[in-house]
């Protein structure tokens, strides 16, 4: 690369990849707490950590 990236676009990039990570945790408890017996397919792609 011929060009360093500047440091806030690092810190936005961060800052998005931490808000989609709490993001995705909050569906996550929320698709527990429900009453649904168990997750939608397209849901269970993004949560196979759990």
């Amino acid at each position: 690369m011929p060009q360093i990236m500047p440091m806030n676009w690092l810190c936005i990039m961060c800052w998005t990849m931490l808000m989609m990570l709490i993001l995705f945790i909050v569906i996550h408890f929320i698709y527990k707490m429900s009453p649904l017996p168990q997750y939608p397919k397209n849901f269970s792609l993004f949560f196979y950590p759990w």
